[in-house]
């Protein structure tokens, strides 16, 4: 598993983040579930993959079967397909897209999610979004 590499570590920048060795990876996961046929029921989640080694990505979450792994936030279909993936890397993950409202952090993870794989100038593309209580806000 150490040799393992997604990208060389002589062309990583020094402010790219803390994930980009693995950014890589994530964008071809994406690239290939973009070519799915979207769903009309939605579904926006958290999820933890687990991992026990050393990394500054690591999360802590009592609550879960596997309380040490890395987070990521995902939007999948009524029947369980994922269609895009983000790696959650911390407070500073609050990324707000162009034209969209700062609706606090739970809520832009929401917003940014959808529009990753639905066009909002398309109508009716999206018929039930879910989502459960931490993703929830009055402005959202």
């Amino acid at each position: 598993k150490r040799w393992i590499h997604f990208t060389d570590n002589e062309k990583l920048h020094p402010d790219g983040g803390r994930a980009q060795k693995v950014m890589p990876l994530i964008n071809a996961l994406n690239a290939s579930c973009k070519e799915l046929p979207v769903s009309s029921r939605l579904a926006v989640d958290e999820m933890t993959v687990p991992f026990k080694g050393k990394s500054a990505l690591k999360m802590y979450n009592p609550q879960k079967p596997s309380k040490w792994g890395y987070k990521f936030q995902a939007i999948v279909g009524h029947v369980g397909l994922l269609y895009y993936l983000e790696l959650y890397e911390g407070k500073g993950n609050n990324v707000v897209d162009d034209g969209a409202p700062d609706l606090g952090v739970s809520s832009n993870v929401v917003v940014r999610l959808v529009r990753k794989i639905v066009d909002p100038a398309v109508e009716g593309g999206v018929e039930h979004l879910y989502f459960d209580n931490w993703f929830t806000s009055l402005p959202l």
